[in-house]
């Protein structure tokens, strides 16, 4: 908290709409996620061509593999 950093974690359970819910609603702009989960959240992003603008990911921007 001392240079301006929160942690949000998410969860296996969350379905992917929650997950950019919660991404959009704290405005996360990098994330550090294992291996498995870079895929899914690419996958995420690839995907926000057919979404509406509300449904985007449009902060992410970073995602960085701790493995």
């Amino acid at each position: 908290m001392h240079i301006g950093v929160t942690t949000i974690a998410l969860y296996d359970t969350l379905s992917a709409e929650a997950t950019k819910f919660v991404l959009n609603q704290t405005e996360l702009t990098t994330m550090t996620c294992s291996f498995e989960y870079v895929k899914k959240l690419s996958a995420m992003k690839l995907d926000e061509e057919k979404l509406p603008e509300s449904q985007k990911l449009f902060r992410l921007v970073n995602i960085v593999s701790y493995e």
